[in-house]
């Protein structure tokens, strides 16, 4: 049977760049999204890649775009941790209920194999310096708890499949990209230094973070897309960037530094006061072993930081 793939939340980030590479591939494929996220791409004059036009709450519509459907990418979420703070409704009906529709219409329509983007977010404040998938997970926002219960979901659904549902939870760690929201840090940045904006920097500055970019992390999907577990199997892999760790003020620099300009305007507040994020939810280091993906799926992640921004 020829392949033909659904993409959830295909008009992010992660989406769009996997909608290229699907299609440079000549594999068949459509996208699954919000219609104000496909609007907005094309009022910035891009034209999207084909798409449905709706939301994984609705379940009737997920059941008549998977007709035909051979594999599964759900990158459909309710991002951001301080976004989903606020707005914690939205993020445990999008996170959970949205994957639970997902899920179970791919395993009832005999999807082959289904990949789930849940997040380094599922660690918490992990205790070693890499973290491996078998480390503890913790529920330390709202947003950890929807992406460990989509995980849950998708064991629990292969569990009981009559198909044999296959498939994987990967763990990304700190994504960025074209087309990403500036709520991220990478865009964020961009964007102040762009628009002669202050660079603020909330806490110290010296929270680390492993960022990978966007091709690696789709090279990484296609690899699991490509690679089928063994039945009722979902395995769980880290997929992100050791190579590319680094604090959020050196982070500010090397944006100013490749932007070429005289920008100099940065501030790193040294507390959270009156800020979008809360102090006890902050996570101060975070950089993961990829160690597991490389030996099941061969994943190397080749874009440098420098060459990504």
């Amino acid at each position: 049977m020829e392949m033909k793939v659904l993409i959830t939340g295909g008009i992010g980030c992660i989406g769009l760049a996997l909608a290229k590479k699907l299609k440079e591939k000549k594999i068949n494929f459509i996208c699954y999204d919000l219609p104000e996220k496909i609007i907005q791409l094309q009022s910035m004059g891009i034209k999207p890649p084909p798409f449905i036009a709706g939301s994984i709450l609705d379940r009737t519509l997920l059941e008549n775009s998977m007709k035909k459907v051979t594999h599964v990418i759900h990158l459909a979420a309710h991002l951001g941790v301080s976004r989903t703070e606020i707005q914690k409704k939205i993020c445990l009906d999008v996170n959970i209920i949205g994957s639970k529709n997902v899920i179970e219409t791919a395993d009832a329509f005999g999807v082959s194999n289904f990949v789930n983007a849940s997040s380094s977010e599922v660690y918490g404040r992990p205790n070693k310096k890499k973290i491996t998938e078998e480390d503890a997970t913790q529920g330390f926002s709202v947003y950890a708890v929807s992406k460990l219960a989509s995980e849950e979901l998708l064991k629990a659904q292969a569990q009981i499949s009559p198909n044999g549902l296959v498939g994987y939870n990967l763990r990304l760690f700190n994504t960025f990209g074209p087309y990403q929201v500036a709520q991220f840090a990478i865009p964020k940045f961009l964007s102040a230094v762009k628009n002669k904006n202050k660079i603020i920097i909330n806490g110290t500055g010296k929270q680390i973070r492993s960022y990978c970019y966007v091709d690696d992390t789709v090279e990484a999907i296609l690899k699991c897309l490509i690679k089928k577990p063994k039945r009722n199997e979902i395995i769980t892999l880290n997929i992100g960037n050791p190579n590319n760790q680094i604090n959020l003020l050196n982070l500010a620099k090397k944006v100013v530094k490749l932007s070429k300009t005289n920008f100099k305007n940065i501030k790193v507040l040294g507390n959270f006061k009156n800020t979008d994020r809360i102090e006890n939810r902050e996570i101060n280091y975070r950089v993961c072993s990829i160690d597991k993906a490389k030996k099941l799926i061969n994943f190397k992640p080749k874009v440098s930081l420098e060459k990504g921004i």
